[in-house]
């Protein structure tokens, strides 16, 4: 919970950074590496050299097995190991290598987008499930349908002409840039 006001200075105190933002995510997939991730956002940001001196992170609790109240172990988690000590070892371990780049782009363009994160079968069930897209459109503009020219069956192109293209002269008059071209010296 937010304080009304920053103590020393009495200025309004931020809660926030913004709207919330959440994505689905397969969690086969993709939730341990969510998890690393996250728990790397202090050293990436340079709060921490390492996410165990971060006083909010989770790893201490993953993968030191401090006692935390606020951590809600998962069902993936249990699944690194029979014991703690074990399941600790393997927390740690994905912390060795680094994060893929390609991996942190898709997970930063879902959760600002809505988007679902994980395989396609993860996607199409939970479009299906919410009855709404999932995954960003490709960029641009949809192409224009085609029209069919008078009298033809098939699908044929009608060929517009274009209007000529214009531009600013130095006296402020507008030509066409095909007179401009075609004639060897500018008014």
């Amino acid at each position: 919970m937010c304080a009304s006001s920053t103590a020393p200075t009495g200025a309004p105190a931020r809660c926030g950074r913004g709207r919330y933002r959440a994505a689905p995510i397969d969690r086969e997939a993709s939730l341990l590496a969510c998890s690393r991730y996250i728990d790397l956002n202090p050293v990436r940001a340079g709060l921490a050299r390492h996410p165990r001196q971060y006083r909010w992170s989770s790893y201490r609790a993953l993968a030191e097995g401090a006692a935390d109240p606020v951590v809600a172990v998962h069902a993936l988690y249990l699944a690194l190991g029979r014991s703690a000590a074990a399941r600790q070892e393997a927390y740690r371990a994905l912390f060795r290598d680094a994060i893929d780049p390609a991996f942190m782009d898709d997970l930063r363009a879902a959760t600002n987008g809505g988007w679902a994160l994980g395989g396609a079968r993860f996607k199409q069930a939970i479009a299906a499930a919410l009855g709404r897209r999932v995954t960003k459109l490709p960029p641009g503009r949809p192409p224009k349908p085609r029209e069919c020219a008078p009298g033809k069956s098939t699908l044929t192109p009608i060929s517009f002409r274009k209007k000529p293209r214009r531009r600013r002269t130095a006296f402020g008059l507008r030509r066409d840039l095909s007179t401009i071209a075609a004639s060897p010296t500018l008014p």
